[in-house]
């Protein structure tokens, strides 16, 4: 290593000292010492020590020189090794930064220092910790390093294959960092180096690794319902990475909550809480769970979510039968339920309680009296009694079935009465004109089968064609050909093939005399001649004959019958 010499001596040149010695032989009889050249006339080109860095620990550091190569005045290079080399003294030699060696060299008169010859580096970070980590960020800390003047802080994700500088701490005093700069899910490392700084920045030794894993997302719990009198179904949004979820729970909003499970499937987004306590309300809120290491642990929570038990939803079941002026509701058993609530309403109006049913086992329920002609829908709900209160369950609005009474039998004869003349199976001209006649339900019909409904006297009989009776294709395949003088087939299925198709759904596109086709499941089973504003007429059955009701009506009134289709003949 090259290095400067000092001169700590006046300069005494060779032909000074030559004379000086002469002038001491002359005038005296002593033997006195040749005075040396002075180690100011040299020029160091390199100095090799026994090291040329050293880590601070406080204690004066003092590096053997092993060798020294010179240059005099004649540019001429002389070496200097081992025993021809003498330490003086060191300087600079305890603190931070570089240190000098103030040596006599073998041969010349007075001491040389040899500066910035070794350098004093901080030491290397002890102590490197993760304090916490949040979902805001990475705390650390470590142990001061004396004297330096600040520590650089570095990090990589643990598959990276570098560390990148992260920041730098420039006060000395300073042994904590927070890294805000994170992201959910991710496992970082760490290391910290500190350094001192003067004309040049001096590093010490960088840390030991530490690691932190970064929380997951906080889970977003999305609702609690009651799937009985004692279960609820907590559900939540899946967070990306966790291995798992805690369900915490609570029997109020602001009360003390405690983990009832914790799942091991991170696939798995709900929870059934069972053996609860019917009428009550509990609360909950999620973790979701990561793997560190062999350690499982638990993020933040959740939203809260509540939900309060009470007994199961009635389904009614089976089908709503109705008789004249009659209905009967039946339906399942509620768990938990002590009885059950029957609310009704009687068209648009609002619903009203209309029986109280105190024995949990009793499912069925009759109501009779009915109007005429009205429209009826009915839904139940259960109930149980908790504490002096009654908890009711959800109604069974999925469930309601609209009752509607059935068409009042008429008053018929097959001459017609006495002021309804009618032809017999000839049946009237193809302009349909005729005197009107009684019906089951008022309607009238438009266009060329406007005399058409003076008909509502004529018997439903099975097979039948004629005004004498008839059965539904009967009637139409009648109608057809009495007011249109068009003959179509006999049955109902092979009526609603013919003719042209019209579209169901649009009932704006019906007109009188549109064939209405209706099935019990996926065959044709009856037929009605459409009269327009939503009415048909129609051969019904045995009791009820040749009756008018609206379309929505008839279906209504017998629910195992769908409108099936529309054909238009005419």
């Amino acid at each position: 290593m090259t290095a400067i010499i000092k001169k700590n001596y006046k300069k005494i040149g060779l032909f000074t000292a030559a004379i000086l010695l002469a002038l001491t032989l002359v005038f005296s009889d002593e033997i006195i010492a040749i005075v040396l050249p002075s180690a100011a006339d040299l020029e160091v080109v390199s100095c090799e020590l026994s090291s040329d860095e050293y880590v601070y620990t406080g204690e004066a550091m003092e590096p053997e020189v092993l060798k020294i190569t010179f240059k005099n005045s004649k540019g001429k290079e002389i070496l200097r090794t081992g025993e021809e080399i003498t330490v003086a003294a060191y300087h600079n030699n305890m603190d931070l930064g570089k240190g000098d060696v103030e040596v006599k060299v073998k041969g010349y008169m007075d001491t040389s220092i040899l500066e910035d010859v070794f350098r004093i580096i901080p030491a290397k970070t002890e102590e490197l910790m993760v304090a916490q980590v949040t979902e805001t960020g990475v705390g650390l800390n470590w142990k001061e390093a004396a004297g330096v003047s600040g520590y650089e802080i570095f990090r990589k994700e643990k598959d990276a294959t570098e560390f990148t500088l992260l920041n730098k701490v420039t006060d000395g005093m300073t042994t904590s960092y927070e890294d805000t700069e994170i992201t959910y899910n991710k496992v970082y490392e760490y290391q910290v180096r500190a350094f001192f700084s003067m004309d040049e920045i001096f590093y010490g030794e960088v840390s030991d690794i530490v690691t932190a894993y970064t929380p997951l997302t906080t889970p977003v719990a999305t609702g609690a319902s009651a799937q009985d009198y004692n279960k609820i179904l907590v559900q939540w949004e899946a967070v990306e990475g966790a291995v798992g979820y805690q369900v915490y729970r609570s029997d109020a909003a602001d009360g003390e909550f405690s983990m009832i499970t914790e799942i091991t499937d991170g696939t798995k987004l709900s929870y059934e809480d069972t053996d609860r306590e019917c009428g009550k309300t509990y609360y909950y809120y999620i973790k979701a769970c990561q793997q560190v290491e062999q350690e499982t642990i638990s993020g933040k929570a959740s939203n809260t979510v509540s939900a309060k038990t009470v007994p199961s939803t009635v389904k009614i079941t089976g089908k709503t039968t109705n008789t004249n002026t009659q209905v009967k509701l039946t339906w399942k058993k509620s768990s938990g339920a002590q009885g059950y609530e029957v609310y009704k309403k009687e068209g648009s109006s609002d619903y009203k309680l209309v029986k109280k049913i105190e024995k949990a086992d009793t499912l069925t329920w009759e109501e009779s009296g009915l109007s005429k002609d009205k429209e009826y829908t009915y839904r139940i709900r259960p109930y149980c009694t908790v504490n002096d209160a009654v908890i009711t369950g959800e109604y069974s609005n999925t469930y309601v079935k609209k009752i509607y009474v059935e068409p009042v039998a008429p008053s018929t004869n097959n001459s017609g009465s006495s002021s309804n003349s009618a032809s017999s199976s000839s049946g009237n001209s193809s302009n349909g004109s005729a005197s009107s006649g009684n019906s089951s339900s008022s309607g009238s019909a438009s266009g060329s089968i406007s005399g058409v409904t003076q008909y509502t006297y004529v018997p439903y009989v099975y097979g039948g064609q004629t005004t004498s009776g008839w059965d539904c294709s009967g009637f139409t395949k009648w109608v057809m050909k009495n007011y249109y003088g068009i003959t179509i087939s006999r049955t109902a299925a092979s009526q609603a093939t013919g003719g042209r198709s019209v579209s169901k759904s649009d009932r704006s596109s019906w007109q009188a005399g549109d064939l209405i086709f209706f099935s019990n499941g996926s065959k044709v089973s009856h037929v009605g001649l459409y009269l327009g504003n939503g009415q048909m007429m129609h051969a019904l059955n045995a009791k009820y004959g040749t009756v008018i009701q609206s379309v929505d009506y008839y279906e209504n009134w017998d629910p195992g019958n769908y409108l099936h289709s529309v054909r238009r003949y005419h």
